[in-house]
């Protein structure tokens, strides 16, 4: 989420500002009996140097090569084909459709891949594979301190070398990609930040008494995303598309553990 925040499937919160492509998820469980799967996400820079941002989410599973690009929304290419949505495919083994702002990939077997065809990409899987993945997301095996394994199963000293571990070849080939974000990378001017941390901004998430999403607070910690609104604010100048981004992902964690947050777009003054 963001530009781009991770959580992995253990929780463990980090940001990784690489412009390749990379493992999202996948099954690593040699000689198992659960299906094969595959998701890579490819970042790309829009404008700033210093962040990215998912583009490009690439589904392998059956056999089938799905592909979701930022700049083909309501649209999915199967097998390199452009598709209007909703597909069904393998005879209902794998449905695609589209959910509000989220193109959604689901499997008969429990995988379900969404993206919102701008930065927000969320992988789910059910507890079957537990401690059978790697990837960005983790190896789901409920201990989030050995979430950065890397495809020889050691420890990565840091996020880009972690991040890097986990590279391909991508659907959209860029030479001049890297896993690290380009100068400035997390400098933020104190007075800008003021104006970040303000009560009509990110402080909406999780410091304001009685604010919109207070009901939320208690179920869903704050704080990460608190920090990831600003951190995106801040390199992305202020802007408030930024700020919408952050407080509509914090909403769909919320919504996800069962809390309705209250009318936060007036405040925030976001529009639909």
């Amino acid at each position: 989420m963001g530009d781009p925040h991770y959580r992995t499937f253990d929780g463990r919160f980090y940001d990784f500002m690489g412009t390749c492509t990379y493992v999202f998820a996948k099954r690593c469980a040699v000689e198992d009996v659960l299906p094969d799967f595959e998701v890579l996400s490819q970042n790309e820079n829009r404008g700033s140097l210093r962040v990215s941002y998912v583009g490009v989410v690439t589904v392998k599973v059956y056999g089938l090569t799905i592909t979701v690009m930022r700049t083909e929304t309501g649209r999915v290419r199967i097998d390199y084909v452009l598709w209007n949505l909703p597909v069904v495919l393998n005879e209902g083994k794998v449905v695609l459709s589209q959910m509000g702002r989220f193109a959604v990939i689901q499997t008969d077997f429990g995988l379900t891949v969404k993206y919102d065809w701008e930065h927000h990409l969320v992988v789910s899987l059910p507890a079957s594979y537990a401690g059978k993945t790697c990837g960005l997301c983790g190896n789901f095996n409920g201990n989030p301190n050995d979430d950065y394994s890397t495809p020889l199963g050691t420890q990565a000293r840091g996020v880009p070398a972690f991040g890097s571990s986990w590279k391909v070849a991508g659907l959209v080939k860029d030479a001049l990609c890297t896993d690290e974000c380009v100068g400035g990378c997390d400098r933020c001017e104190s007075n800008q930040m003021k104006l970040i941390e303000g009560e009509l901004y990110c402080s909406l998430i999780g410091l304001v008494a009685k604010g919109p999403f207070s009901s939320c607070n208690s179920v869903v910690p704050p704080q990460a995303y608190l920090d990831n609104c600003k951190f995106d604010l801040c390199m992305g100048g202020g802007l408030r598309t930024f700020l919408c981004r952050a407080l509509e992902t914090y909403t769909e964690a919320c919504q996800k553990a069962g809390v309705q947050v209250q009318d936060w777009r007036a405040l925030a003054r976001c529009r639909e």
